[in-house]
């Protein structure tokens, strides 16, 4: 089958947000009076901004008050604090020039879109799912399976590229071909060493595996 389509998450895969995002979670919890080390918050990147948050709430109901403290936290320094990876906007502008792309990730709407124009790389993506735009989150496969249709694909004409346990088990749950992004924090993939992947340790490589079919 004819690769058509490059899928993208978007948080330590393109933007190199890891440190930074979780500073913001930190503020937050600290304002609300709750310690959180380093490694609880990293243990649980990957998964939604909201469903993160409520992880650690001692009340549901300070769920309002703590999504405020962070995108305010984010809004007033995500300028000064994110990037993209070296070697991503090169990537994407070769990429796109061969296929359709795609960002599905967990982050909400508003987050994804601001960084996304204040790096200029939105207009590489012929389609952008978040979490305001699924029911169920990743690892769940709604927003993969969502960008298949909406792009009017088949499964077996994408590749997926994430950086995440949940993104690994998306692509074993539904078999699609996915690159391991291990160019961002060096977190590894949780009793996945029986996942078929493959890796790729800066974000030019990609080229060289999608050109010479050496993914798994």
């Amino acid at each position: 089958m004819i690769i058509k389509s490059i899928f993208f998450d978007f948080d330590n895969t393109i933007v190199d947000d890891y440190s930074f995002i979780i500073d913001c979670f930190r503020k937050t919890f600290f304002k609300l009076g709750i310690d959180i080390s380093v490694s609880d918050i990293s243990y649980s990147i990957g998964k939604p901004q909201q469903e993160i948050i409520l992880g650690f709430l001692k009340k549901e109901e300070d769920l309002k008050d703590a999504m405020r403290i962070f995108n305010y936290y984010y809004s007033v320094n995500y300028k000064s604090e994110i990037k993209l990876f070296p070697g991503i906007l090169e990537l994407l502008q070769d990429l796109s020039s061969k296929y359709r792309l795609a960002l599905i990730t967990g982050a909400p709407a508003n987050r994804v879109y601001i960084v996304s124009e204040h790096l200029h790389i939105k207009d590489f993506f012929s389609s952008i799912i978040t979490q305001d735009d699924v029911v169920l989150s990743k690892p769940n496969p709604e927003g993969i399976l969502k960008t298949l249709k909406k792009l009017e694909l088949n499964k077996n004409e994408i590749i997926y590229i994430g950086d995440a346990n949940e993104d690994i088990d998306i692509s074993q749950n539904i078999d699609i071909k996915f690159i391991k992004a291990s160019w961002g924090d060096k977190r590894s993939f949780d009793n996945k060493k029986y996942y078929k992947y493959t890796e790729a340790q800066d974000p030019l490589s990609i080229l060289d595996l999608i050109k010479n079919n050496k993914i798994l």
